[in-house]
């Protein structure tokens, strides 16, 4: 696999580097910056402080549970192609912690938007479908 070197910041976080394994060229090159509204964003910085912030912190720098920011989270959820799909799908199918699944399809886009954002990503709709299309190496 092949190392390329990151962009700046994804979900949860200010700004890095990070080393991201692709398994080709062509496969990154179809994945896009993932998108999301500065609306989504902060209706899921609500949802999220009601239901994610007491395990992952209210600034998502982790605690009980793993961070949702910085350079390991990002190197994480970009490593071996996954894509921001994968990241909602763990995140839907898995949290909150003791009630997986308890929130809507839309409280869980807008947490994955309030994630991106506060790892540096612009705004502009983020909708479930897409999700496949985006990597969190790409800006």
């Amino acid at each position: 696999m092949r190392k390329l070197v990151l962009f700046g910041v994804l979900a949860l976080g200010a700004a890095g580097t990070w080393v991201y394994a692709q398994s080709s060229e062509k496969a990154a090159s179809n994945l896009t910056a993932p998108t999301f509204t500065e609306k989504q964003a902060q209706a899921g910085e609500t949802v999220f402080n009601a239901s994610c912030a007491g395990c992952h912190g209210k600034e998502l720098q982790g605690g009980f549970a793993p961070a949702l920011k910085g350079d390991k989270f990002i190197a994480k959820w970009s490593a071996d192609g996954k894509t921001v799909a994968d990241l909602y799908t763990k995140i839907s199918t898995t949290m909150p912690k003791g009630k997986p699944g308890s929130l809507t399809q839309d409280q869980y886009e807008n947490i994955v938007a309030h994630i991106l954002a506060t790892n540096g990503f612009k705004p502009k709709e983020l909708r479930k479908e897409d999700l496949k299309n985006y990597s969190l190496d790409a800006k």
